[in-house]
């Protein structure tokens, strides 16, 4: 629902073409959770851009970690930062976990405008609906 809301007001012209965009988002769960949960994003943002970026980067999760840090949350986010041929860019925020709230949201600038977004926890009874 929130993918195909967001690309109609980007084809009404709603906000001239789309520039940058900053997602942040939690979910409960493990690993496993919040790859899907990135991988949506990722999907989100192609839509949104028109095609699969140029170039990304990620830091952050479990992944290539060392274990956690003694007093530190060992939930922690995967920041990706994308990159299109044209400047756009995307920076996606995305975690997963046992503590924290649900939820998050979505800021995508554009050439005439932005939209703002805020992900409740309804929004993630079918993640894959975010797409649709």
């Amino acid at each position: 629902m929130l993918g195909s809301v967001v690309l109609g007001v980007i084809d009404r012209g709603g906000i001239g073409r789309p520039a940058a965009l900053r997602l942040t988002v939690h979910v409960r769960g493990g690993e496993a959770e919040a790859r899907q949960l990135q991988v949506e994003a990722e999907g989100l943002a192609a839509a949104w851009f028109g095609g699969k970026p140029d170039s990304a980067y990620a830091i952050g999760g479990s992944r290539g970690s060392s274990g956690p840090v003694p007093g530190e949350n060992s939930e922690r986010p995967t920041v990706t930062a994308l990159k299109w041929p044209k400047g756009e860019s995307a920076i996606l925020s995305v975690s997963a976990g046992a503590q924290g709230s649900t939820g998050g949201n979505v800021m995508l600038m554009g050439s005439r405008g932005s939209l703002y977004h805020e992900i409740g926890p309804s929004d993630f009874d079918d993640p894959e609906s975010w797409s649709e």
